[in-house]
């Protein structure tokens, strides 16, 4: 336990810090060594009610959000193909399926949704986005109006939000011009036909939207799979950051010239990411950056003496697995692919996935690439051998049996870009499992960016931070907050492979931007079954502590052969808490969007400052709880709060009593929510 007591000196005019303020890199000694063995987090999912509905392999994130105006967060987990849940919270620690009786019916291909009150009326609407049917048809985005007692009626149409052609991924809303009003972006990944793409819609003053090309954010020639709204250039504005798996960042947008987005340099270039989280790490009111490592790396797992499980991505000239085994080799690949069988090379194409998600799928209208497990019997000659062919030139996947080892052999070569997913398995006992080219698959490891305000970028501070030695990991999804309530932030990081369900991280703050690894992630490392997807925070409970919210169906891109429908289990992580203090903000705008997106909030407590910003929660497929956190440590009061709001007006508030969450309307008045 600790107070924020200051230690580094900041220069605060009207609550945002100076350009001139002096700064502490991460890795300086003044923090203090958090307590890594105490357990924060307690898993009460089945004691929540979070049960009723599994994912169907993909889960697809969750979002939080307060649809009736009760002060309570309520819950949406997509399920991607499958039944989507809308979790109402009902205020003693436990929740109940609602989406029936408030959405009514739900179709298609879910992706991320996003709770907002973009009509500016006081309550929280829903706006689900959708993939285009996998780019082989029109499906339109789904917007729930909130009729202000928690019940909605299905809108985009009207609105002009349906973008239906496109294969919709996130939203994220922020009002572009200061008139009050939110606009959004919805991102998306292109279709082979180029028919829709990521798009900006502008509010009008009639609250429809009208796509707005002159804006600039659009991206017709880049796929944008996630975006965030954050402070990357350090002057107390936030800006637009757009994303893909594949390259962070696509573009950056300087949002401070409202008639129109001024492109940006870069702050930063990381490829490949999930996610990315911003917060201030190291304690000097300025926001920086963690990029935890997204590796698709080859991995093979033989799950018992008769099954081999596999995933692989062609990262080198060749890759494959051998399989010692007398027996007949029954192959089930996860996608539809043309293989060469033996010496000869005769060409079979065969494939399938699960039966259960190739019913879902064909009644949801799509085209699976199902066909019957193929077995190949050692003793057939046809089957002995590999065709010739150059590692890495000729492209294919090469199938052969080796009698005189004993040994089935299964090639990929040539395609990076092709992966390969499946199930071997033997009649007889498998005795050896071996692996071609498996060391060149790429590392992992989290990555801190600092701001300099002093030469205004960010610098990696990777190894000052305590996370180079933090070991090889793959990273679906990551959040930051101050989970301990010890004035500095945290995070935790959702980790998988391709084929197992790996233990989530936990990274404590010494308070200075050092991480310390805690021990079973605190108690929330997580289930071994399914595969990690995305993770979200909240204090469901408002007892000040940030609980969080893992959905354990991260089917994309992933082996989903080798799971079973269900088999990921959603999982909502309770914290603790401590005796530390904390403050918890709700913020109301009037001359801004009713939201408060966009706006920046300090807080002051023993001459240190934290800062938090009011963007959305919008992050890879997920969306955190609205509501501001700060951990106090010992104290047990603010001494002074300040709100810089998108309207440009500027609320200074002294002397707020700890350990209760309040609603800050613009203008300074406040009351509490709850405490």
């Amino acid at each position: 336990m600790k107070s924020c007591v200051s230690f580094l000196v900041l220069v605060v005019l009207f609550g945002a810090p100076s350009a001139a303020s002096s700064t502490m890199e991460a890795g300086d000694e003044n923090g203090t060594t958090p307590n890594i063995d105490l357990q924060l987090f307690d898993d009460v999912t089945e004691a929540a009610g979070l049960t009723s509905i599994k994912a169907l392999y993909v889960s697809w994130g969750s979002s939080w959000g307060d649809m009736d105006g009760d002060g309570d967060p309520d819950l949406w987990v997509s399920n991607h193909y499958s039944r989507p849940v809308l979790y109402e919270n009902l205020g003693d620690g436990t929740f109940r399926n609602v989406r029936k009786q408030r959405l009514g019916k739900m179709y298609g291909d879910l992706h991320t949704a996003s709770w907002v009150d973009f009509d500016n009326d006081g309550d929280q609407d829903l706006v689900v986005l959708h993939g285009g049917r996998r780019a082989t048809g029109k499906e339109d985005n789904q917007v729930f109006v909130n009729d202000g007692s928690g019940h909605f009626s299905e809108r985009a149409e009207q609105l002009g939000l349906t973008h239906g052609w496109a294969r919709g991924r996130a939203p994220l809303w922020f009002d572009s011009n200061d008139d009050g009003r939110l606009d959004v972006l919805f991102t998306a990944l292109l279709r082979p036909d180029g028919r829709d793409y990521t798009r900006f819609f502008r509010q009008k003053t009639d609250g429809t939207f009208v796509p707005d090309e002159s804006a600039g954010y659009d991206t017709p020639k880049s796929p944008v799979t996630m975006a965030y709204l954050t402070d990357v250039n350090g002057d107390q504005k936030l800006d637009v950051v757009e994303a893909s798996y594949w390259r962070f960042p696509i573009a950056v947008f300087d949002t401070m010239d409202p008639t129109a987005a001024q492109r940006m340099k870069p702050p930063f270039l990381a490829k490949p990411v999930k996610d990315v989280a911003f917060a201030d790490l190291n304690g000097d009111a300025f926001i920086d950056a963690i990029v935890p490592p997204y590796v698709r790396r080859n991995i093979v797992i033989q799950r018992n003496e008769s099954r081999v499980e596999f995933h692989m991505p062609s990262v080198a000239e060749e890759i494959g697995i051998d399989v010692r085994t007398e027996g007949a080799l029954t192959i089930q690949f996860q996608w539809k692919q043309r293989v060469l069988i033996g010496s000869n090379g005769y060409p079979k194409t065969f494939g399938n996935l699960d039966p259960e998600f190739n019913r879902h799928y064909r009644l949801l209208g799509g085209i699976t690439n199902a066909e019957d497990v193929f077995s190949l019997d050692p003793a057939d000659a046809k089957n002995q051998g590999i065709a010739r062919h150059t590692p890495g030139v000729d492209n294919g996947i090469y199938i052969g049996y080796f009698p005189s080892e004993g040994t089935w052999r299964v090639l990929n070569s040539g395609n990076p870009s092709r992966r390969i997913s499946g199930i071997l398995s033997s009649s007889q006992k498998i005795t050896s499992l071996g692996r071609i080219g498996f060391s060149s698959h790429p590392k992992g490891g989290a990555r801190i960016f600092i701001w300099n305000p002093k030469e205004s970028r960010y610098d990696e501070k990777t190894y000052k931070s305590g996370l180079s030695a933090a070991g090889d990991f793959g990273s679906e999804s990551i959040v930051a907050g101050d989970f301990d309530n010890d004035c500095d932030v945290d995070f935790y990081v959702v980790t998988t492979t391709t084929l197992e369900n790996t233990p989530n991280r936990l990274y404590l703050n010494d308070g200075t931007g050092n991480f310390v690894l805690s021990p079973n992630a605190g108690g929330a490392a997580g289930t071994s079954t399914g595969i990690g997807d995305a993770v979200t925070a909240a204090d469901y409970d408002c007892d000040g502590a940030l609980d969080m919210f893992v959905a354990n169906g991260g089917g994309t891109g992933r082996n989903r052969v080798a799971f079973k429908v269900g088999e990921g289990k959603d999982q909502l992580f309770r914290n603790r808490g401590n005796s530390n203090g904390w403050l918890e903000i709700d913020l109301e705008g009037t001359a801004s969007n009713r939201d408060g997106i966009g706006a920046t909030v300090f807080v002051e407590v023993g001459g240190k400052t934290q800062v938090r910003e009011r963007g959305n929660g919008m992050h890879s497929r997920s969306q955190d709880h609205a509501r501001l956190h700060f951990g106090l440590g010992t104290a047990n009061s603010v001494d002074r709060l300040t709100v810089r709001w998108p309207s440009g007006q500027i609320d200074v508030i002294k002397n707020i009593a700890a350990n209760r969450a309040i609603r800050v309307k613009e203008g300074g008045t406040i009351h509490t929510v709850c405490e």
